[in-house]
């Protein structure tokens, strides 16, 4: 009888330490994707303001970059602990966080398009 009741008891510690570390590691999981999510919803708000912007408007268009610069370095920061990749996010990060209004400003074509295709390639990475 001794031997039933022990085995019963350690079968329920078991499970219940089981039970724990997968709820734990479903949490984890469900805040890192509500964390990529909320960086995504944020890369698409800069983006739509980028676009917005008149076209070949270096001044307003590095005005629109730097409305949402100091935001994304939060953003940026959270996420850092949820990527396998780390290097790849953060050469992309530092790509778009250290432009300045020399790099805007394009002979060759639109000037949104420098600050557009970086956030762009963040959302794709993302």
């Amino acid at each position: 009888m001794p031997t039933d009741l022990s085995s019963f008891l350690y079968g329920v510690l078991t499970s219940g330490v089981l039970s724990a570390v997968v709820t734990y590691r479903l949490t984890l999981s469900s805040g890192r994707i509500e964390r990529r999510n909320d960086l995504r919803g944020f890369l698409g708000r800069w983006l739509t303001d980028i676009e917005r912007v008149r076209a070949n408007d270096a001044e307003a268009t590095y005005a629109a970059y730097i409305a949402n610069i100091e935001h994304f370095g939060g953003y940026a920061a959270k996420l850092q602990r949820d990527f396998i990749r780390r290097r790849k996010l953060q050469r992309l990060c530092k790509d778009l966080r250290h432009l300045l209004p020399e790099h805007i400003n394009n002979d060759t074509g639109d000037c949104r398009e420098i600050v557009a295709n970086r956030i762009q390639a963040l959302i794709d990475f993302v």
